[in-house]
This record gives C-alpha cells, structure tokens and sequence, in this order.
C-alpha cells in the first residue's frame, strides 16, 4: 500500500500474482517521450567524480498510477493570502510540447461589478492564454507615440501637440500588455526610444516580443528554449470617446490571443482555433464625480453628477478547438446566458483521438453544470439589461466522464450563502470589493475649498464645500458574498476553505482636543453723517505648545454684513497675518451684499498671529442698521491623546484555513490554518474622495471623484501584502508543526522628483499680468501639488520575495499553548539589477485651452493668459530584476541549536540564466558548476577548453540569433575548491529547416583535452533521434510510430544502415500499422508486424524491445527482448487500472477511494 500522507487521497496498488513483479512504478508523465532537450539538462549535470555519461531514455517504461490521486493539495501564495484553487481537465501533449488544461479559481474574492467567465463567477479556463492590452490615453498606433515631453520649445507644433493630446487626437503614453500563456508571465510596453520604437519589459524578462504585419495586428514572442508563440486572433472593441472633442468610438485590439505553439524543433505544434461573437457590455456604475466651480461673482456653484457607464461593443474570441499531435480537444458552448447578453457559457471539453483513417474517437469528456447566483429581486423592467445585474453565471459541478455513465468523475461546489447585490450598485468598498454602503452616491465624506481671483485688488475668494456620504469602507463579512467555501470530490472526500478580509492591526492616537477661538469685531455707523469707521480692532494670540508635535489645523471666518453703496464700504477689511490675502467686502451697483470668507489655515505651535478687521461702511435703509465685519480664527488645541487598538480592513480575502475530510469522519484528516502579520499595505484607502483642480478664467474649480483622476500605478500590485506569515499544519487532529515564512517589504512611496511644467511662452511675465507670486504660488500650486496626483514609486519586479522559511515542530504544550522547536531553516539574498525607467506623459489644461493663434499672435503679451494653457508632468514606470544572489540552509539540533549551515550563492549571465553555482558546506568544502549559455560564446575561442570549430560556432550563431535558444547550455563545468574536475560540451548540427539538434556530446576530467562520449549519428524529418550511442559502443535505433509521436521499437546493437536494408519490408509496415492503430484489433496487426520484425535474420544479432499506446492515454504493453509482454490497462478516465502478464494474470490493481 502507498499512501499519500498529505493528501486525502489513499491509493492501494494490490499485487495479484506474486511470483512475477512489476520492476518500475514511476510518473505517469514518462509514459509520453519526455521533451527531447530536457534529457540534456541530465547530461549538463555531470557528476563530480567525472563518471561514464549514460545514453538517453527515450523508450517509455511502465506506467503508475495517475496524478488524480492529489485531491486536496492546494498551494498558498502565503505573501499575499491566495490559495491556487485550481481542477485539472487534461493536459495536451503534441511531441515535446504539452500544455496543461484546468479551471482555475480566483480566491481574493467577488468584485461588485465583476463579470462571469463562460466557466462561472470567479472561476476560469486556463487554455493556451492571451495578451492582454492595457490601453492608456488612445490606443497604440492610432497617434503619434512621443518620448518625454519634458523641456517642450514653445512652438506651434509642440503646442498643436499637447492641444490635441488633451483632446484625445494624439496619443500621451504608450500601452501595457500583459501576457499570460503556455506558463509564460510578463507584462511589457512599446515604447519610442531615441526615436526607434523599442519593447521594454517589466521585470526585464530575456523573451523575444515582436509585431506581426501592422502594428499592434498580432504579436509573436519567443521564449528562452526557442518555443515560439503567436497570437494572431485579436478581440476587437469599440471604446468610448476619450473627450467631449470626439464623437466616434475607436476599434483597438484589447486582446491577443494565443494562435499556435511551434516547438523548437519548428515540427511539433499546438494549434487554437476561436469562434468569434459581437456583444455589449451591460453598462453599470462604476465611479461618481462632481464639479464644482463658481457661476457668478456671488459665489454659487454647481453640481454635475457623472456616472461613468459607457456602453463597450467587444468582437469577442471564445475557445472553439486545441489541435494537436493526434487529436483535438473540442469546447462546446451555448448562447444561452441569462446574466449576459450574447455571450457564450461553456458547456463540455471533449478530446478526440484522431486517426489516420478519419475516425475520431472520443477519450475524454467534461461536462459543467451551471446555475445563477441571484443578486436581488427580479426587476419589473422585461429589459435584459436590467434583469441580468441580478443574475452572475454559477459553477456547480463538473463531471468528467458521460453525465449519464455510472462510473463518472463529479466535483461539486459550494458557495457562500450571502445575497451578492446587483452589479452597478453602489455597494461596494474602496477596492471594489462587496460592502454595506446605502447610500447612492461613491462619494465619501470630503472637504475641499474652490476660490475666485481678483485681478485688481489682488485678492481671493475661497468657498469650503462639503460633499460625499457613502461608506466605503470594507466589510470582512459582506466580502466574502459568493466566495467558494467547499469542494466535494468524485470518492466523496471534500476540502473546505475558510477565507477572512484583508486586514492589520493598529494603534492609534486618537488626540484629546481643547476647542479654542478668538474674535474681532469692527463696528461701523448707522447712516452717512461722517461716513467714518468707529475704530480699528486687532488682536494678539500665541498658540500653545502642542504635545504631539506638529502644526495645528485651524479655520479662519470672516464675515461681511451688508452696506450701503458708496462712500467707503468698500475699503473695509480683514486680514489674519498667517496669510498674504487682504479679505474685503464684495461690490455691487447699490447694495454691498454680505460677504463670507471661510479660509482652513495650518498653525504652529507656539507661534504669534494677529487678527485684525476694520469697517468703514454705513448702513443700508433704514439708517438705523449698522454694518460690521467679524474676523475670527478657531483651532483644537490638542492636550494629549489616548491609544486605541484596532483592525482595518483592507479589500479583498486571504485564505485562513484548509481543511480536507474523507468523507467517512467528521474529523478533517488535515488541517493547515495560516495567520498572518507585519503586513504592508500598498493600496491605502483614502478618508475622502479624489480631488483634481483646474482654473477656470480667474477661477479654480474641482472635480471631486470616488476614483482616481490620475493613473499612479497603484493598480499594478496587491493591495497588501503580507511580510511574515504562519502555516500550521494538523493530520487527524495532532500538530505536524509549523512554517514561518518572512518576506521582504517592499515600501510604496510618493515620487516629489517631478512637479510637473507649466507651458508657457518664454517672454510671457507672470509679475506684469497678475502678480507672479500669488497666481503661481496660490491657484497653480494647488493644481500641481495635489496629493491626489501624486506619483507612486512603483516596482512590481521587486515584491513578492521570499526572504526566509522556518521549520519547526511540536513538542509539547506549555500553559496551553503549544510549544515548538527549530528544525531547519531557508534564508534568501537577492540583488536588484539593471533598473531603469521610462516616462509616461500627462496633460492637463490650466487655462481654456485652443489650437496654435496664427492670425493674431498674441503669444508672449502679458495680458493674454493663452500663453499659459498647459501644465504637463511625466510618471516614471520602473523596470528591474530581482536576482537570486544566495541561500544559506540551517540544520539545527534537537533543542532548535547549533546550526550546520550550507551556503550556496548563484551568479546570471546577461540573460538572466544561471551561470554559476557554488555551495560550501559546514566543512568549508567548495563544489562549483559553471554553465555556458549560447550567447555567452562570441567567438571560437569563447569556450574554456578545446576551441570550437567554425561550423559549431555557425551552428551556435544559428541557435542564439535566429532561433533565440538562449537557454540552452552549451558547455558545463564542475570544480572542488576552485580546482576543475570535469567538463562537459554538447555540439549541434544543423539539419536544415531551422532544425538544430545535438550531435556529439563531449566530456573529459581535469584539464584533458575534451572526448566524444555521446554520439547522435541521425534523426528522422521531425527531429526524432534514430541512432543513437556511445563513442565506443554499440547502437541503438528507434523506430517512431504513431504518426512520428512514439517509439514503438527500441533495437540495440543495430545501425541506421542495417535498418534501411529492412525499411520497406519490416519497418515501414510497423510504422503504419501504428499509424492505423484504432481498436484492440488494430493494436494486435501492430503487435504482428513487431513480431515479425523482432525475429527477422536481420536483427539476429540485435536486442529488441517493442511498444504498444494508446496515443492520447498512454503505453498498452511493452514487449522485452526475451519476447515476454506486460500489458497495461485503464480505466474510464485514463488512470492505470492494472496490470497484466502475457498469459493475463493480473500482476498489480489500483484501486483509487478515500480512506483514513
């Protein structure tokens, strides 16, 4: 019996004949050949005492039992909480590709207006991938891409420029794509660089981006090994018009999905075909915003409310057919969705075996069962649109196998019972995250002020507005609405999750104020007889010393009443000498209206400040009222604070525990619960919402918005992430210990490098316009240094890093808690290289902007404020790489003491590829391995040892330039103490057809000179080796069946021209008999014709072995050179079932059921 300790899955493999053994039970990958280039990572790693290098295995051996036994292994993402919830569906293999097919589930939780995949909500189908294209300002192409606009000349066409690219003509910042596929993930940009359009990536990645045909109409990347991808079938919207300037929505490529996988052999490939279908995306509110701006002199203001819901029409790709070596895998959908319209679900995934005769045979089926979350009640409204936010797409099972069939595979899910609200609510937390906000509006509590300019005597009007009352807040019960909470597995085993909310504790000094004012008042007269103010009035005040450091917030009030016209009214004043601004009474044709200025002012501890006020006006009629003006400035004076502690939460879940049960007890046979600490928080919810100002004539006005005005590239990472975190780990309810796992934090900070440029005719003189101090001082500033626009420094490349892992174990419990002992532990060193950075362009208007004035020119004249229209800044978007430098392992004694410690440190190439390895051991022995890489070697004397040839170092141009096989090692090298034991080289040869395979493999000891060990004297047309062996040795030739997949002969000590005296007669007829092999009748013509190769005079000399497959399930028997046959069996879902002799007695039976 073997049993799987940390799975609920037990496997019992039951021997039935004793007297005959199975030699080998190994994975049930190596059934298929195994990618022909990963055996020569085997030949790099030369062992030190320069051993016989062995030949390849490139024939199968016996099968075990299959890989569905890991039911219940999920692995956590413990740096940021996420669980990979994943169920594999098949794994397509076409030569020495193979592509992994799953449904995938997203555990950071349900998202208000998040949209449900064809596979369900929260759920998707992880199928070859796509590029996904992140467009910024207009898309890629459509205008002309700029590098930095910084140090812009004043000149007609860079002013037509930023005109146009306010106006959405012109294009500001380059796109990003984002590419996910065939296990590939990188996010890059095309950006212009000394005026040539380059690809730059994130993380610096050593991949090959390059445009297909026109610009941005399909992209093909190469991968390190040379595997090529293409994505040629490209998602079509129709955006919206970025600006009121452009009534027309735009056609941009939002994605590229993947179209074909072309192995490096340039034979093997995987082809995606896609059906296409035009639909609308169910508007839905996704943000508020509120303009604010001053409509007459009074003051007033207005308010214009926004909701951002511009309906997008996508020419949307749905997987229709994966292609590969020998079949197809077939994704049938329907059009008959109830919660979007004319969009697909997926329905089954069926994989055929096609043959050469046409017939395709079904191996494989998965069917999904679907229902509905409901996210309210049903709308009166027969509107689809209306009827489908209440309504998301709900995965409830999957079975593999016929839904009818007795013997099928069931998962079931199931799900948090909370009601999801409708999409387009305004339920929803700062994160976008599910919460308990009734009110209507995005907008939280926000104070901010807008003011009015006054050219003459100077001075401003500001108005304090109020605005915002929704809860954005995130809610640690209502997040987890609709989140997967349990799956039950085909033997009845289940795994439940318990999620919790993103969330940190803190302590907060929470002040204990003391509210203090002082106030003036001047008084004037009651009718016009001497029309002369009663005396000025001023006062005198110290703040006191404020305790817990720091200015004091203060408000500063003045009010006007109204005075009659005339005479001196208007001369009467304010002033507060913490500010520059005389404050005065507003004019008017008859009646000088009462007047209100309320200013927020910053004020120091234990600074001075004077108020003073002073009235000149008389009364309005009757001519008993008496006009006055009261100035008065209040603040809270703190006298200490108190701690409080508290959660916050942060939007989004982390995983809290897992735990799998049998089926059979109520006891979970295990548990692993995760707690988490010293968190850092990258996407910080604001107290307010976002504010952008911008002027207007001789106003600054606002836009108030639930969400950023400003890209800060926050939206590229987590929202937190976690620097240390605890796994607990539980078997049938005893303590297996602990791992601690440590992450190196990385802070997010504001970027104050870069304040922006105003634009301006550089004649043009603030001073002579509008005093250059208080316009730009006062009104600019606030436009330019908004905190809401502030730039982030931003290097995804450097998060997520593991710093150290710790393991500990059980000992005892002590006062009731358990009590834990160092075993071992894990400490990583990193280092950052190659960093750098390109700018991303904004634009913004700062007067009313217009085209380039040809007719007048009236550029650089002081009154003519169109000589200062623009405020332009750039954002830094970082790349970098983050390197593995070190790690040091520790071993620890029985009491968690005295340390052996290992220390292995890693070196790169300018790649990115491991170059060299050295570890040194508690003894301060030194092993070492040196790796040469294709584009390490510039020249025939590149290499350390025998210089190459100039055809090898052709053959090696070939493999690092046009077919971009950069990862390949060429040379290896093993030292002990810095002294060379061996060395090893494999040599290529160029078959023409870009196919570039091994020739010779070369190794010697020490310093000899190198010697052929390994000889590959020839392949066939798809790169498939023939004749193989070692320099002094005999040969082995493979025959390759199943159209060229597989071998089905393995015969030693015979050579390829042997083979061709017996090709027409004995091989190419096994070869097709292979080709044709479709039933048990068919394998056994195939079994004949190796038979009768297998005894044939011409391989008399020879030891032959010969194989049988089922080409999309695996080997059916393997025959041995004595002639003895063991045959191999599976069941209806492609797991070994048992295994027979040639006489049909059952040598071994797996039986696959949960048990304790």
């Amino acid at each position: 019996m073997i049993k799987f300790k940390s799975l609920i899955l037990k496997l019992n493999i039951k021997p039935m004949c004793t007297n005959k053994k199975i030699k080998y039970l190994l994975d049930m990958k190596r059934i298929f050949i195994v990618n022909f280039f990963l055996n020569l990572t085997l030949f790099t790693c030369l062992q030190l005492n320069g051993q016989e290098t062995e030949l390849p295995v490139l024939a199968p051996v016996s099968p075990n039992a299959a890989a569905l036994a890991r039911f219940g292994s999920y692995a956590v993402n413990t740096n940021l909480g996420k669980t990979n919830i994943s169920v594999p569906i098949y794994s397509v293999k076409s030569g020495s590709l193979e592509l992994p097919i799953a449904i995938n589930y997203n555990s950071s939780g349900i998202r208000l207006n998040e949209r449900a995949s064809w596979v369900g909500l929260g759920w998707n189908l992880q199928a070859g991938g796509a590029i996904i294209r992140n467009i910024k300002g207009i898309p890629d192409g459509i205008g002309d891409m700029p590098e930095s606009i910084t140090n812009l000349e004043f000149n007609e066409s860079n002013f037509n420029y930023l005109y146009d690219a306010w106006r959405g003509f012109e294009d500001d910042k380059p796109d990003q794509y984002i590419l996910n596929a065939y296990g590939v993930n990188a996010t890059f940009y095309f950006i212009k660089k000394n005026g040539i359009r380059e690809v730059v990536f994130e993380s610096n990645n050593s991949i090959k981006v390059t445009s297909i045909g026109a610009p941005n109409y399909g992209i093909q990347v190469v991968i390190e090994d040379g595997t090529v991808l293409v994505f040629n079938d490209t998602e079509i919207s129709k955006l919206p018009p970025p600006s009121a300037f452009i009534s027309y929505r735009r056609d941009a490529q939002t994605a590229y999905y993947l179209s074909k996988v072309i192995a490096p052999n340039k034979k093997d490939t995987i082809t995606f075909e896609y059906k296409r279908k035009k639909s609308f995306e169910i508007p839905v509110k996704t943000s508020d915003a509120i303009e604010f701006h001053h409509a007459s002199p009074e003051g007033s203001h207005l308010l214009n409310q926004n909701f951002w819901n511009n309906r997008v029409e996508i020419d949307k790709c749905y997987l229709d057919k994966i292609i590969f070596k020998n079949g197809y895998m077939q994704f049938e959908s329907s059009l008959d969705r109830l919660d979007l319209n004319d969009e697909y679900r997926l329905v089954n995934m069926k994989v055929f075996f096609d043959t050469n005769n046409n017939i395709d045979q079904l191996v494989k089926e998965i069917h999904l069962n679907h229902s509905y979350y409901k996210r309210g009640p049903e709308p009166a409204s027969n509107d689809f649109d209306q009827k489908a936010k209440v309504k998301s797409l709900k995965l409830e099972s999957l079975t593999i196998g016929a839904l009818t069939a007795s013997d099928s595979q069931k998962f079931e899910f199931e799900y948090d019972q909370q009601l999801l609200p409708s999409r387009g609510s305004s339920k929803q937390d700062f994160w976008g995250y599910i919460n308990d906000n009734n009110e209507q509006s995005l907008i939280p509590l926000t104070t901010f002020t807008t003011k009015v300019y006054d050219y003459i005597p100077d001075t401003y009007t500001y108005t304090e507005h109020t605005a915002g009352n929704a809860n954005r807040d995130a809610h640690p019960t209502k997040m987890k609405s609709g989140i997967l909470t349990k799956i039950t597995y085909p033997t009845g085993g289940y795994t439940e999750f318990e999620f919790e909310a993103n969330q940190y504790d803190v302590s907060l000094n929470t002040p204990i104020n003391n509210s203090k004012s002082k106030v003036i008042q001047a008084i004037g007269s009651g009718d016009c007889t001497g029309c002369f103010s009663n005396g000025k009035q001023s006062l005198t005040f110290t703040i006191d010393q404020n305790p817990l450091g720091g200015p004091i917030n203060g408000k500063l009030s003045i009010y006007f009443t109204d005075a009659y016209s005339g005479s001196q009214s208007s001369n009467s004043y304010a002033k507060f000498s913490g500010l520059q601004t005389i404050y005065k009474r507003s004019g008017a044709t008859t009646i000088y209206p009462a007047t209100e200025y309320i200013v927020p002012i910053n004020l120091t501890a234990g600074g001075t400040y004077t108020i003073e006020a002073e009235e000149f006006g008389h009364g309005s009629n009757p001519p008993s009222y008496v006009p006055s003006v009261t100035a008065r400035v209040s603040w809270d004076e703190p006298e200490g604070y108190v701690t409080i502690n508290k959660t916050k939460y942060v939007g989004g879940l982390r995983i809290k525990s897992i735990k799998n049960y049998n089926g059979v007890s109520e006891t979970p046979v295990l548990v692993k619960n995760y707690s988490y600490s010293n968190p850092n928080i990258i996407n910080q919810q604001k107290s307010g919402g976002y504010v952008k100002k911008h002027i207007k004539s001789s106003t600054l006005w606002a836009i108030l918005s639930s969400s950023p005005n400003f890209e800060n590239g926050i939206g590229l990472l987590p929202s937190i992430e976690y620097g240390i975190v605890t796994e607990s780990d539980f078997a049938n309810g005893l303590d297996n210990g602990k791992k601690v796992y440590t992450y190196e934090n990385v802070l997010v900070e504001r970027d104050i490098t870069d304040t922006g440029e105003v634009y301006k005719h550089p004649l043009f003189d603030m001073t002579s316009c509008c005093n250059e101090n208080t316009f730009i001082g006062s009104i600019m500033n606030e436009v330019i240094n908004n905190e809401d626009i502030a730039d982030k420094i931003i290097k995804p490349f450097k998060h997520g890093f593991i710093k150290k892992i710790q393991y500990f174990k059980y000992i005892t419990e002590i006062n009731g808690e358990p009590n834990y002992s160092l075993v071992s532990e894990e400490e990583y060193n990193y280092d950052t290289v190659d960093e750098s950075n390109f700018n991303v362009n904004y634009i913004e208007p700062l007067w009313n902007p217009k085209s380039w004035q040809t007719s007048i020119n009236p550029y650089g004249i002081t009154e003519d404020l169109n000589s200062i229209n623009f405020y332009f800044k750039t954002r830094k978007t970082y790349l970098g790489k983050k390197l593995l430098t070190s790690k040091i392992n520790r071993e620890y004694d029985l009491k968690g003491l005295n340390p052996i410690e290992t220390i292995t440190s890693f070196k790169y190439n300018n790649n990115y590829l491991l170059s060299e390895k050295e570890t040194t051991d508690s003894e301060g022995i030194t092993l070492k391995t040196k790796t040469y890489y294709p584009k390490d070697i510039t020249g025939i004397p590149s290499l350390p040892g025998t210089s190459l040839t100039e055809a090898q170092m052709s053959v090696i141009e070939k493999i690092k330039t046009e077919l971009y096989r950069i990862n390949i090692p060429i040379q290896t090298e093993t030292y002990k103490s810095d002294v060379l034991l061996s060395r090893q080289r494999t040599n290529f040869k160029d078959l023409g057809n870009d196919i570039v395979l091994p020739e010779i493999i070369q190794t010697s000891k020490g310093l000899e000179e190198l010697q052929d060990r390994i000889v590959y004297h020839n392949y066939d047309a798809n790169g498939n080796p023939l004749e193989v062996s070692k320099a002094d040795g005999t040969s082995i030739y493979y025959i390759w069946g199943y159209s060229n997949q597989h071998p089905i002969a393995k015969i030693e000590n015979f050579t390829s021209s042997q083979a061709m005296a017996i090709q027409s007669s004995l091989i190419s007829p096994a070869v097709d008999a292979s080709n044709n092999d479709i039933s048990i009748a068919s394998e056994n013509i195939l079994r004949t014709k190796l038979d009768q190769l297998r005894n044939h005079t011409a391989l008399s000399n020879a030891m032959v072995t010969t194989y049988t497959y089922d080409p999309l399930i695996g080997v059916t028997s393997i025959t041995d050179p004595k002639g003895y046959t063991i045959y191999y069996k599976y069941d209806a879902f492609n797991r070994l079932e048992y295994v027979k002799d040639a006489e049909g007695n059952i040598l071994s039976k797996n039986e696959y059921n949960y048990k304790q």
